[in-house]
């Protein structure tokens, strides 16, 4: 029950920092967000998950509260099944495998973050095994990806 509390709690602030707008930086794009995916599964794979949360996470504390009940990544990286914009962000839908050998759905989030070298391309939901999904409401195509605006939501096990 805890856990499940902290992992909603956590698809709050997902939601109430996204929702944050980024004008004056450029859209987010579909080779940015993988190149930053296959970054966060590298460091996932090498177990260095310390270095993931600092240096991939938007934020360093839900990328540290999502890893104490997420599991184990498995050693692919997740296939992406579908690309969508939420607000000034780019999410990347994926599907993978844990390392115990169970199947996840989850959300990738990439966005502008302000960092102490300037402005970063980091992921709202680094933890991608996690299974952590935003709900999209109010969807519609731009430019070959669908912008939405919704919450995030717990992962279901």
């Amino acid at each position: 029950m805890v856990a499940t509390s902290a992992i909603l709690l956590t698809a709050l602030v997902i939601n109430v920092v996204s929702r944050a707008s980024r004008p004056d930086y450029p859209p987010v794009d579909r080779a940015g967000a993988e190149a930053l995916l296959d970054d966060t599964a590298r460091l996932a794979r090498d177990g260095d998950y310390e270095r993931l949360c600092q240096t991939v996470a938007a934020s360093a504390g839900i990328c540290r509260g999502l890893l104490q009940t997420a599991g184990l990544p498995g050693p692919d990286t997740p296939d992406i099944v579908a690309v969508s914009r939420l607000g000034e962000s780019l999410v990347l839908h994926l599907r993978g495998q844990r390392a115990d050998g169970t199947a996840f759905t989850s959300d990738f989030q990439v966005s502008w973050t302000d960092t102490a070298d300037g402005p970063d391309l980091r992921s709202r939901t680094p933890i991608y095994w996690s299974g952590v999904q935003l709900v999209h409401a109010d969807c519609h195509a731009t430019d070959g990806a669908s912008a939405c605006t919704g919450v995030a939501t717990a992962p279901s096990r």
